[in-house]
Parts: structure tokens; sequence; C-alpha cells
């Protein structure tokens, strides 16, 4: 069991260090099955554009995430290097990325995403609190505190 936390931050000490697309993680390298990659909900990429003269055909995007935001389910599509990464940017790749918009019946495709619009998230009820082998302590409440 490793959470979605330890996966934020290597991907935050180790920006060089790419993301997996989909088919790398079907062949050799899948992420654990307790952590998603979700993208943010908020693609900032034309104001990010506007900002940087950067061309609006190319969706790049620059995001904070807050605390507890949620992200939109995505699948990285394709990678690509970077030899002069974009301002305000540490990682030297951009992706192609899937979102899927509403369950999965509808998705959308982003190009050259920066990966600072993704992150790791804990599949529902797979932090370590849910496991079997979790601590569990009985509440041992005294029955003379309640009135009769």
């Amino acid at each position: 069991y490793v959470p979605a936390s330890v996966w934020n931050f290597k991907k935050q000490q180790f920006p060089e260090k790419p993301l997996y697309t989909s088919e790398e993680q079907d062949l050799q390298q899948p992420y654990p099955p307790n952590v998603r990659l979700a993208c943010h909900p908020n693609f900032l990429w034309e104001e990010w554009c506007k900002y940087n003269n950067q061309d609006k055909s190319t969706h790049c995007s620059i995001t904070k995430w807050e605390p507890g935001d949620v992200g939109i389910d995505c699948l990285i599509l394709e990678r690509y290097e970077q030899h002069e990464p974009r301002k305000n940017q540490n990682s030297s790749f951009v992706y192609d990325i899937q979102i899927f918009v509403d369950k999965k019946q509808r998705h959308e495709i982003w190009e050259r995403v920066s990966p600072a619009s993704m992150k790791f998230e804990d599949m529902p009820y797979s932090t370590d609190m849910h496991l079997k082998e979790a601590f569990r302590q009985k509440i041992m409440i005294p029955n003379d505190i309640f009135p009769p």
C-alpha cells in the first residue's frame, strides 16, 4: 500500500521523471490499484497562454491545486519532451490527455498539458484507515455518563 500523497511527493521532487502513459501502464509499469490520476477541473490554459504569448491551439495549462480540490478522471495518451520548459514549469514533459467529463460517457482530448494540472488521488475506500489490518480500538464510554 502506497498512498497518493507519496506519488504526488515523488512527482514534485523528481520533475525530470515522466508520468506513465496508459500504454506504458498496461505493458510494464502500472500505478498501484489504490491510486488514480486526476486532472484539475479548471484548466487555466487560455489565461496562461495569453500571459506567455502562446498559440491557443496548444492547450498549455498551469494550475494550482488547493486542498480539497477533487480532480476529473484522466488518462495520459502521449508524452512529449520539451527541450526548453515553458515559464513557470519545472517539468521537461507535456502530455496529451483524455478527460472523462461525465462518468466516462463523454470524453475530451487535451493536448500539451502540463503535469502541474495532474495529481494522484486515492481511490474511494482505499486509504489506510480502510485496510483490514488497520488498528481498531473499542470506544469505552461508561454508562453512568448518560441520564436515566
